[in-house]
């Protein structure tokens, strides 16, 4: 699968619905300057939910979220596939600051199954839960 996000002349993505990905590879470069302000809104990331996904090379410069939490920048949840496929996120880095009530994490809320390799998150967490993680909030890394 290819997703391809516009990018308006102001320089803004906009998605407008909920996207579902099973076994993605992301091979994104850079992104610079991303803005989310969504303050109603829980599990706001860049990829709602990742399974099996591998994202490889990613760099997300000054990406800045607001919402209620309970997410990452690149997920909120994310898990091995259904044929036990884990999930590798590998010489990826994002810097940019995320606020929220609830919990939040550099890259994703809640993880089962994943592989870190080379990853970095330098930013600000603010949040007035008591959870907030570099790579993830909660869950078990390989």
């Amino acid at each position: 699968m290819i997703l391809i996000f516009p990018i308006s002349k102001n320089g803004k993505v906009s998605i407008r619905q909920d996207i579902s990905l099973v076994s993605l590879m992301v091979m994104v470069t850079k992104s610079k300057n991303l803005n989310v302000d969504q303050p109603n809104d829980r599990y706001v990331s860049l990829f709602g939910q990742l399974k099996s996904a591998t994202i490889r090379n990613l760099t997300l410069e000054n990406f800045n979220i607001t919402s209620i939490g309970r997410t990452g920048f690149l997920a909120s949840r994310g898990k091995k596939g259904y044929d036990g496929t884990p999930m590798l996120i590998e010489n990826c880095h994002i810097t940019g600051n995320y606020n929220s009530k609830e919990s939040i994490a550099g890259f994703i809320g809640t993880t089962y199954d994943t592989e870190f390799i080379g990853c970095s998150y330098k930013g600000k967490l603010t949040t007035s839960s008591r959870a907030a993680g570099g790579l993830f909030t909660s869950g078990k890394i390989i």
